[in-house]
């Protein structure tokens, strides 16, 4: 159905093992700069960051799997990373299987009548500051307070989330293949679309696109006409009209990086009311710190990227919105993820 689209990633590869290991030198020397003694995360984005444990890769239960990562200082400038993954005993031999990039993994094991976490902390022998994954759960941050009534249990720094939040060339190169992805398959779609087809019509062939440019769990909100007007509306299934802008917001995941763009587009024999017309042509968040709102005091700093997706929305008539992921390069500059293809929307009939 979209054969120009087949595999532009196909030449996309998966952080290196080499990377993981500097990540977790670079968070191993954060906590011993905050004289802090581990790290814990369970299965998600930072546990992904750090030790390549997704949700896709371990399901969240009630029965915690957590990343502990320590500090050893092996010698006066010089800091390792230790690895240690805590499993639900009867859970091991599957947790041993998860493809953690660290040689010597230790795994902790308890059983169902133990506390996880007094396990963990005397097996480790956590005494001092414990940073837990600002992810993570009430129950797994409160059993750690409980275990650990002499330390303190704390939500990560920032010092320890600057790690995460500034990309490396190579997750810069992921991000840039999954947007352009999504906007090829956006474009796509566009083109094969006819006036009185329904939302869900068109949310299934950019589903179709999306998997054809090579990316997974891929899917798009779809709005017609004044469904648009509420920004994350669930739409009704509207037929387009002759009058409508249609609003595209996509997802997709590239070796578990996200893209995210925006579209409001109209069909060639499209007849759009010059009002609406006129609030086109605004617009550029993976939805992670730093975040571009007003008040923020946040950096922006080399290797973040954000997303800014301005909008307008006129409820029970038009809503319009844009967005492009962009990152910041080593001068300084902001780039477009997109930029490899275009860029930016040039109208509504050239997305």
């Amino acid at each position: 159905m979209f054969p120009d689209l087949a595999n532009h990633c196909q030449s996309a590869k998966p952080i290196m093992a080499s990377e993981f290991h500097e990540r977790q030198r670079r968070l191993a020397s954060a906590l011993l700069h905050l004289n802090a003694s581990a790290y814990i995360a369970e299965p998600g984005a930072s546990a992904q960051y750090f030790g390549n444990i997704s949700t896709a890769s371990w399901k969240l239960s009630e029965r915690p799997l957590l990343l502990i990562i320590t500090p050893r200082l092996v010698n006066e400038s010089q800091v390792e990373a230790k690895v240690s993954i805590l499993t639900p005993r009867f859970e091991a031999t599957r947790a041993k299987t998860l493809p953690i990039p660290f040689e010597g993994v230790e795994y902790i094991e308890w059983r169902e009548e133990e506390s996880p976490y007094e396990i963990a902390a005397s097996a480790l022998s956590i005494a001092g500051t414990v940073y837990l994954d600002d992810a993570a759960r009430l129950f797994v941050f409160n059993g750690f307070q409980k275990s650990l009534p002499h330390a303190e249990v704390a939500p990560s720094p920032a010092k320890i989330k600057e790690i995460r939040q500034r990309k490396s060339v190579a997750e810069i190169e992921l991000l840039k293949c999954a947007n352009e992805a999504t906007l090829l398959a956006i474009r796509a779609v566009h083109k094969k679309m006819n006036l009185g087809m329904k939302e869900s019509e068109v949310s299934k062939m950019l589903s179709i696109a999306l998997q054809a440019a090579g990316l997974d769990n891929g899917g798009c909100l779809t709005l017609f006409g004044e469904n648009a007007a509420l920004p994350h509306g669930s739409g009704s299934d509207r037929a387009l009209g002759k009058s409508d802008f249609a609003l595209f917001d996509c997802v997709g995941h590239l070796h578990g990086y996200f893209s995210d763009v925006t579209r409001t587009v109209a069909l060639p024999e499209t007849r759009i009311p010059a009002e609406n017309r006129a609030i086109w042509g605004i617009g550029l968040e993976g939805h992670e710190e730093p975040y571009l709102r007003g008040g923020s005091l946040d950096v922006i700093q080399t290797g973040h990227t954000c997303s800014n997706e301005p909008g307008i929305y006129i409820e029970g008539e038009v809503g319009v919105r844009l967005e492009d992921c962009f990152y910041i390069d080593g001068n300084g500059q902001s780039i477009f993820l997109t930029e490899g293809v275009g860029g930016q929307a040039l109208s509504p009939w050239d997305p």
